[in-house]
Parts: C-alpha cells; structure tokens; sequence
C-alpha cells in the first residue's frame, strides 16, 4: 500500500486522470467497483445476481461433475466487494455464499470436510459483524436467522451458526 500511495502522491491531477481511466477501461473488477458506487444506495440487481452466479458456480461442481467446493474462488468473489461503498453486495453475497453452503451439504449429503464449513462459518461471522457495523441488523437479523435455522448438522456447522448468532444477538 505505501508503494502505491507513493506513486499517487507523485501524480498530477492529470496523470491520475488518465490511470483511473486507463483502469477502468482494463479491469472488469474496476468498471464494476464505480457501477456500484454510482448507484448510490440502490443495489443493481442484476450486477448482484452476477456475483451471486459467480459463488454459485464456485461452490457447485459442474454438469460432468468437475469443480466447485472451491471456497478461494467464493473468497475472491467476496474480497471483491470489501469496501464501505460496496458494503450491500457484501452482505447479499456472503449471505447467499452461507446458504448455498447448506444448499449442497443437503443436496450432495455434506461430507466435504471441516474446513469447508469453517470458511462459511467464519464467513457468517464477518458478514453478521459488518450487519451490526452498518446498523442494518434490523433488516438482515431475520434472514440470519433462518439461514443458521437451515444449517446442516455436519462437522459442528449448525451449531457454529447458532453460536455465532447467540454471541451478536444475545439469543
């Protein structure tokens, strides 16, 4: 990070003109980041199924049964969000990442080992602390909820989700 606030801080109003633009034009991951800052508080609903898609078809192997279960890709996915500006699609899609965890454990019976249910599990725990940074846990503590209500019982998962809630909500 200071390398990189060295080099800004040496740049004209100009020259940063023209790296932003440059950035934007190269990097998906770029025109998407101001798509979502330009909408204000409004959540494109389509650039969220996007990324909903993209955890999904991390998490889910394909039609010859090749893939998924790969939580670094769920991970980049999700980093990509990580910003106050983005703070919404973070919580839809962490959330959504923690349901279709349960959506294949049930689906394919569950026994993908406990370290798939701990990258959920800590998952769950960053998105309910980020819920309760930004005072939304009004509109996401029923959702919440239910998605630690239809946790699958292997490896401790739906006990971790339970416990998770109970030491942010007090239940």
């Amino acid at each position: 990070m200071n390398a990189f606030l060295d080099h800004i801080n040496t740049q004209n109003a100009d020259q940063l003109k023209s790296e932003l633009t440059e950035l934007y034009s190269s990097f998906e991951v770029a025109r998407n980041y101001y798509r979502i800052k330009f909408s204000g508080t409004e959540v494109d609903n389509k650039l969220l199924a996007m990324y909903k898609e993209q955890v999904t078809q991390a998490i889910y192997p394909n039609k010859y049964m090749q893939g998924g279960l790969d939580t670094e890709k769920v991970d980049n996915v999700v980093q990509q969000l990580n910003s106050n500006a983005t703070v919404r699609y973070y919580i839809e899609v962490c959330l959504h990442a923690v349901e279709e965890c349960t959506n294949i454990a049930n689906e394919f019976g569950g026994d993908f080992g406990e370290d798939f249910y701990i990258y959920f599990e800590e998952l769950f725990d960053n998105v309910v602390k980020v819920i309760l940074s930004e005072g939304l846990e009004d509109e996401y503590q029923i959702r919440l909820q239910e998605i630690a209500n239809s946790a699958c019982e292997g490896y401790g998962h739906y006990d971790q989700l339970q416990d998770t809630l109970s030491e942010y909500f007090g239940r």
